[in-house]
């Protein structure tokens, strides 16, 4: 199944240590433009991924709003009334 961050690749590219990250961050930043996925590992774990604002904008943006979530309630009866257990008793203060 392709990554929904990069449509255009399926296999990940070599990830960058941190030094080279900022050695060669031009570089980075061009792959990156070119929908490639570019992850950057700090002391030897994956730390970030850096990808094009296209494709960060179209990922950080919620499919819908909470408003829209809970309007599909409207109209729903819930029932919140608490049924009386006995199973334990309860200190009174």
């Amino acid at each position: 199944m392709p990554s929904r961050l990069s449509p255009k690749r399926d296999r990940r590219s070599k990830p960058w240590t941190l030094t080279e990250a900022k050695a060669k961050f031009s570089n980075l930043v061009d792959r990156a433009l070119s929908g490639e996925p570019q992850r950057v590992l700090r002391n030897g774990r994956e730390e970030v991924i850096v990808v094009d604002a296209a494709t960060y904008d179209a990922n950080a943006r919620p499919k819908r709003s909470l408003i829209e979530l809970f309007s599909a309630l409207r109209g729903v009866e819930l029932d919140l009334d608490r049924a009386e257990d006995d199973s334990r008793e309860v200190p009174t203060f």
